[in-house]
């Protein structure tokens, strides 16, 4: 009787593992990898915690029937479900909509593997309740890669379902389905072979809600990729404005000094006729105090990148950022090609100050490397600059990190902190920009977190005029 015990005991914990397993693959792809840890420990600690717990309860009958083997069942997904919901915290209604999806499954695959049980023993047969948890976890591994494509992209988007009346109306849906026909699974026999095809509606059940949730994420991600589109476009034209309203501040400053300097050659001109050689020596020292003080900031050779790394390193500045530069740029580029690199370079800094105002005082902190060099290349690349540019900033905070190795927020907004540490609402356009930069231009880029420095290096060719 010990063996039947520890028998039942390990399959009822494995079929939930299954079942758990499966509820949390929806929501991999918008948690962190600590909490992903955390999760798989405590289920795994669940998990033999459920095992003593059976082996208990089991060891307590004399015979294991139908009704003893499915009221476990209808239990032991209890613990792990509670688990999920505690690690992932604020999704409750998608762990709702998750939990009565997986019920689907599990009463699917019950369906098919008791459909080869029922042909393979006749009902009432001593053996087929001992036989019926080897035929599901069989069933249950060859329709686990059908299972994982489904459930991993399971998670509803949370404008189908969010933390709104609404939202539970959908999120019960599939456990009202699975209620309609609750009474055929709590029986105290394996329902009959002529009720399979009936049952096995709750599979088209199942399929239908995932073409549903998968289309409207797709709409969602379409609607969303154009609201940030139209945001980039939006950042861009800012950029772009500033960057024309410094060279046309520029443009007036010289405007003013070719004033000054008609002016002042006239005043020095009726001076040296007048023979007051003093008094010109100490106009012009004036004029030479005068300049020392209005030195203006010269960084790179292109006007339009000169202006942007101008704006950008002192705003840091102004922040109380400690800054270094490295800026070898003796290169001008044609128009088009300078605005779109004055571009990235603005999202870059940008995001590089945000990361750093949330650090302590003492670790904000940003450092800059530019250069420009004739291109080595021949043909069309001949005498085209070559552009690296690195960025640099402190940054203590996990970072998400993209397919292509570059910060990102997660699929539907979820969760994340990406390069410059801001929340969902407003960013990811800045990579946005970069990324649309990369595939236009065809540049290299690179991304490292290390030790608490995030390091963003690009490589690029530019035409120069």
């Amino acid at each position: 009787m010990g063996y039947q015990a520890f028998y039942f005991a390990i399959c009822v914990t494995l079929i939930a593992l299954g079942g758990a397993y499966l509820r949390c693959l929806p929501f991999v792809q918008v948690i962190d990898d600590g909490t992903r840890r955390n999760l798989i420990r405590n289920i795994l600690l669940c998990a033999v915690f459920l095992f003593l717990i059976c082996l208990f309860s089991f060891s307590r009958f004399d015979e294991i029937t139908i009704t003893v083997y499915k009221r476990h069942l209808a239990f032991v997904w209890f613990p792990f479900f509670i688990l999920t919901v505690l690690t992932i915290r604020g999704q409750y209604a998608r762990h709702i909509f998750v939990l009565g999806m997986q019920v689907l499954f599990y009463y699917m695959t019950h369906t098919v593997a008791n459909t080869f049980l029922l042909y393979a023993y006749l009902p009432g047969t001593p053996q087929i309740v001992a036989m019926q948890p080897i035929f599901y976890l069989v069933t249950f591994a060859c329709l686990l890669p059908l299972a994982r494509h489904c459930f991993s992209r399971l998670l509803p988007s949370p404008r189908l379902i969010g933390e709104l009346p609404y939202g539970y109306c959908v999120a019960f849906l599939p456990i009202a389905i699975t209620m309609c026909q609750i009474n055929l699974y709590m029986g105290n026999l394996f329902v009959p072979l002529h009720h399979a095809p009936m049952r096995l509606f709750n599979f088209a059940g199942f399929i239908l809600l995932y073409k549903f949730v998968t289309l409207e994420r797709t709409e969602q991600d379409k609607a969303i990729a154009e609201i940030k589109k139209r945001e980039l476009i939006r950042q861009q034209i800012s950029k772009l404005n500033e960057s024309v309203r410094v060279m046309q501040e520029s443009y007036r400053q010289v405007s003013v000094i070719r004033h000054d300097i008609r002016h002042s050659v006239r005043l020095i001109y009726d001076l040296n006729e007048e023979g007051l050689r003093d008094e010109i020596r100490a106009y012009l020292l004036s004029i030479d105090a005068t300049l020392k003080k209005s030195a203006t900031t010269h960084l790179a050779a292109d006007p339009i990148i000169n202006a942007t790394l101008a704006i950008y390193l002192g705003r840091a500045k102004s922040l109380g950022i400690s800054e270094r530069h490295e800026i070898n740029f003796g290169v001008t580029l044609e128009l088009a090609d300078s605005q779109m690199l004055a571009i990235v370079i603005a999202n870059l800094i940008d995001n590089a100050i945000a990361a750093s105002m949330r650090q302590p005082e003492g670790r904000r902190g940003i450092s800059v490397t530019l250069r420009a060099s004739e291109a080595r290349g021949v043909g069309e690349t001949s005498g085209d600059a070559e552009v690296v540019f690195i960025v640099e900033n402190k940054f203590d905070e996990p970072i998400p990190i993209g397919d292509d190795g570059l910060p990102s927020l997660s699929v539907d907004g979820d969760r994340a902190v990406a390069h410059d540490g801001r929340e969902p609402g407003g960013h990811g356009v800045g990579m946005m920009s970069v990324r649309e930069f990369a595939k236009k231009c065809d540049a290299s880029l690179s991304f490292t977190h290390e030790d608490g420095m995030a390091t963003f290096m690009m490589y690029c060719t530019m035409k120069k005029k």
